[in-house]
């Protein structure tokens, strides 16, 4: 087998599967969640621009759209990694970083798409990686801000794997003949690999369409069940700020969309309101054997990142509001729950 023979088959079975797991994710994202539509993307995004290389080595000759359309990929990865870490880390997206961010690389695909002239494509591809290292350094700013986001690793392993391919991408600009330029998308294809199956084996990446209408077998639902409440009655990982679906079901090793379901299929709530309902039936709980404390201090302890979530959320599970609720416990009244979660989680361990 020849040098570029073995370049084509590595590459184009990396690049497909990208693609393939790119797109498989932005679909299930209304089913695991927003972070899946950021990954999916960035899959996509890199998938397309490792493609531009594997293509260009192999015809250096190819059309304008091709080109613009790598360009594009490359513009795509950079808001989607850091989006990514965003999301998957339970924070929100502004508006503009949603729609600004992805400018560039909407542009370049309309270029590709009605074959415009594109005189500066170095440039674009250039500047585009450096945005990708860029991209990169502000997640990993936050990954050291959020550490406990990162339980298994996963989060590290997509920025390493993310820098060596930005890094393949400005070496390529700088080859002096096309047989380096080759090894560039090599190496990026092989990194595309270990990613791809790093995350399907740890359950964070898709290999299949959701289905909305998930059937669940008996034992099925009684193991994620059991394991759902264990993690919460005993492990008390409500109190964890910022949780999300996703690191709720890595901590039970079940998938997203499944998780969904049974809390969805159990209790009728998504899941914020089912966390919420736990972290208030704490409170109440706390507050019932002991008033020296403020309610606002025990809400953080348990899970509330800000006050105004916390009092949204009370006012939804109790009907009152946290100063309305002192003031019936200080004149020896019960109020009680919008919900049938206290008869659940009463007797918690503390």
């Amino acid at each position: 087998m020849d040098w570029m023979t073995l370049l084509a088959a590595v590459g184009g079975i990396a690049v497909a599967q990208s693609i393939f797991l790119g797109a498989i994710n932005m679909i299930n994202s209304r089913q695991s969640g927003q972070a899946n539509f950021y990954l999916g993307l960035l899959f996509l995004a890199l998938g397309l621009r490792v493609a531009k290389s594997l293509i260009y080595y192999h015809w250096t000759g190819m059309a304008m759209v091709g080109i613009s359309v790598g360009g594009a990929g490359l513009w795509a990865a950079a808001p989607a990694l850091f989006l990514y870490i965003k999301t998957f880390a339970g924070r929100s997206v502004t508006r503009f970083e949603k729609y600004g961010l992805f400018a560039p690389a909407l542009f370049l695909l309309i270029a590709g798409i009605s074959e415009l002239p594109f005189y500066r494509a170095r440039m674009v591809y250039l500047t585009g990686s450096i945005a990708l290292l860029l991209s990169l350094a502000a997640s990993v700013y936050l990954l050291t801000k959020w550490r406990t986001v990162d339980k298994n690793g996963w989060l590290r392993i997509v920025l390493a794997g993310v820098f060596v391919i930005a890094s393949t991408f400005i070496y390529q600009l700088f080859s002096p003949n096309l047989e380096i330029y080759a090894i560039g998308a090599l190496v990026a294809s092989v990194v595309l690999y270990i990613i791809n199956f790093k995350g399907i084996g740890s359950k964070v990446v898709s290999t299949s369409v959701q289905s909305s209408k998930i059937s669940l077998s008996k034992n099925q639902l009684d193991k994620i069940t059991s394991d759902l409440q264990k993690a919460l009655k005993e492990g008390r990982v409500y109190r964890e700020q910022k949780l999300t679906l996703a690191r709720l079901a890595e901590r039970i090793d079940t998938p997203q969309y499944l998780l969904r379901k049974v809390i969805q299929q159990n209790h009728g709530k998504n899941f914020n309101d089912f966390i919420n309902e736990y972290r208030i039936t704490e409170i109440c709980e706390r507050l019932e054997k002991d008033t020296r404390y403020t309610i606002e201090a025990i809400a953080s302890e348990v899970g509330f990142s800000s006050n105004s979530t916390f009092y949204e959320a009370f006012r939804k599970v109790m009907n009152c509001t946290p100063a309305e609720y002192r003031k019936r416990l200080q004149n020896g009244e019960m109020p009680t729950q919008n919900t049938g979660l206290r008869s659940v989680t009463s007797g918690m361990p503390a």
